[in-house]
């Protein structure tokens, strides 16, 4: 076994289809996962029951992971459901009707008719949803006096021609972004836009994946607002991450720092395979970048370098990922249906830093960071890295 082979554990958490979907239901507009708590699933209805105007109804799955996949199915006439990431809210649209609802008590909790088409929407945290329209961004905010969508900034012209596939917030909800991709003859392209509610500004850079996140990087005092980016060009093999430190400056901290590397992706999927999802553990220090065609990329957030990389899902594509809070890990759903969950080693990847990459500096402060945790209950398995 080579020193490589230990650095992470995968394993399979459980299949879609023994909540009854079918594998041509598993995609990106009916399957959601908005954190590690719950996987929201809209699929045919098998009882082919109709709604008291004559529409057919879908059901809605809703798979709670920290109960052990314990669920609840439900009938609906919504062409959208997405769950809150924490607590147990569920969201639906029909059209651009949106309805908020308790799924313990079945009690309605808010309501919205918007004037505008929404070709996007997400939960941005426990208390707000964000609508993309063909015109600008949207956040609706449930729980205040004012509970109709206001519009946070316009979308640029250069999204006009892109399909929106992600947004993403500041935890401060001071910075955002909204993501496009479009197929090219050789390659997909993408363009996002970060807006700075702070300074009313906003930036089209180049990125497939973004995130943020609050993190205190080596050498600061305080944590602060970090930007990962994600990217492939041209179809290039080689893609590049970017870990950015965003203002204001905090008193305390280093000059704000902006770190690059470069990934290599496999000639297996040609052009084609690119980043759709970062995930950032804060505790752990590790900026996780997965790919369409399930490849997982393991870097260190505060230098941006690749650490490691593995096929975690040999099958199928991956389309939609979350944090995992239990292990500091990644989660992710494939297209076979499959909920897959990748964890780091510790020990193993200390070792690797310090003698395989010679990179004790990293090495000794990921080994202090690992430390500060338990990690009693994480296996060792073999893999290829």
């Amino acid at each position: 076994m080579d020193k490589v082979g230990r650095l992470l554990q995968r394993r399979e958490i459980l299949k879609l289809d023994s909540y009854g979907m079918s594998q041509q239901q598993v995609t990106w507009s009916r399957v959601s996962l908005a954190s590690d708590k719950w996987i929201c699933c809209r699929h045919s209805n098998t009882q082919g029951e109709v709604h008291e105007d004559r529409k057919k109804l879908q059901s809605v799955t809703i798979i709670n992971l920290a109960q052990g996949g314990l669920s609840l199915t439900y009938n609906t006439w919504a062409e959208s459901a997405k769950m809150n990431p924490l607590k147990p809210v569920i969201a639906l649209k029909a059209g651009n009707v949106f309805q908020v609802y308790n799924i313990s008590t079945r009690e309605l909790l808010s309501h919205c008719n918007m004037v505008e088409d929404v070709i996007f929407w997400t939960w941005v945290n426990v208390e707000v949803i964000a609508m993309v329209t063909a015109q600008g961004v949207f956040h609706w905010c449930l729980y205040t006096d004012v509970a109709v969508p206001q519009q946070i900034f316009r979308r640029e012209d250069r999204l006009g021609k892109f399909q929106i596939t992600n947004y993403q917030t500041s935890a401060s909800l001071h910075w955002m972004a909204v993501t496009g991709l479009k197929a090219e003859k050789d390659s997909i392209s993408a363009v996002t836009q970060l807006y700075s509610c702070d300074n009313h500004a906003t930036q089209c850079i180049q990125a497939h994946a973004i995130c943020f996140a609050d993190y205190k990087l080596d050498g600061n005092r305080h944590p602060s607002t970090i930007v990962c980016l994600a990217s492939r060009h041209d179809g290039n093999m080689d893609g590049k991450i970017h870990v950015i430190e965003l203002g204001p400056h905090i008193a305390g901290n280093l000059a704000p720092s902006n770190h690059f590397s470069s990934i290599r992706f496999t000639e297996e999927f040609n052009t084609y395979d690119f980043p759709i999802s970062l995930q950032v553990s804060e505790e752990y220090g590790l900026l996780y970048v997965i790919t369409k065609y399930g490849q997982l990329y393991v870097c260190d957030v505060d230098t941006a370098s690749c650490l490691c990389t593995l096929r975690i899902s040999t099958e199928a594509v991956i389309f939609t990922t979350a944090l995992d809070t239990a292990t500091g890990g990644v989660i992710g759903i494939n297209r076979r249906g499959q909920v897959l969950s990748v964890a780091v080693h510790p020990t193993s990847l200390v070792m690797y830093l310090r003698d395989v990459l010679n990179k004790p500096k990293q090495a000794e402060r990921l080994e202090k960071m690992f430390r500060k945790l338990s990690f009693s209950n994480l296996k060792v398995v073999e893999y290829d890295c």
